[in-house]
């Protein structure tokens, strides 16, 4: 299997299954990579293609400049909709942005103190947007990655597990535990 990380360091292979799924190729994602979309919006991409690109015969994949052209349409054809749909109901469009897929890729949205080096952190242990946010949600402080990925992966359990059942304390308590034994074995070493 191809490693896609070097299109997107967001990439994984779960996300790699759901674009070739869609009938995309490395290629084509590259470029749709390029044009502006995320790696998990391959369900975007194909919609667009199937159904926007739909009714112009010479469109063509390898026009990256179409792409963006044909995705501003579709972004301005979604805002008369939204427009039409909540009416000047500020507070509903104020709502939808807020919720947009736009805005959880921010992390910041998630604590405001997030830097690239924190983000890089909780993204080398395997821990996307979301899941950062449940974990930020139960208690974590966003210097946490470590600790949250060994309650995952070693205690086996959950963000929700730990906001209804677990005792933060205590459990921090046992992963420096954890830390001090793993030090020693690696010092004997």
């Amino acid at each position: 299997m191809t490693d896609w990380t070097e299109i997107h360091p967001d990439f994984t292979p779960e996300l790699q299954t759901k674009w070739e799924q869609s009938g995309f190729n490395i290629e084509e994602v590259k470029k749709w990579i390029d044009a502006g979309l995320e790696p998990d919006e391959s369900g975007l991409a194909a919609y667009i293609k199937e159904f926007v690109f739909v009714e112009s015969e010479d469109f063509d994949i390898n026009n990256i400049d179409e792409i963006k052209e044909r995705m501003e349409e579709w972004n301005e054809l979604l805002d008369e909709t939204r427009e039409e749909f909540y009416g000047d109901n500020e507070r509903a469009i104020k709502k939808r942005r807020i919720n947009s897929p736009e805005r959880e890729r921010d992390w910041t949205n998630i604590n405001s103190n997030f830097t690239p080096e924190l983000i890089q952190e909780w993204k080398s242990r395997g821990f996307e947007w979301k899941e950062t946010k449940d974990w930020m949600s139960s208690g974590m402080k966003i210097d946490d990655a470590g600790f949250c990925a060994w309650l995952r992966d070693e205690v086996k359990v959950d963000s929700d597990w730990v906001l209804n059942y677990g005792d933060i304390e205590e459990l921090q308590d046992q992963y420096q535990q954890y830390l001090l034994v793993a030090q020693q074995i690696k010092t004997d070493h």
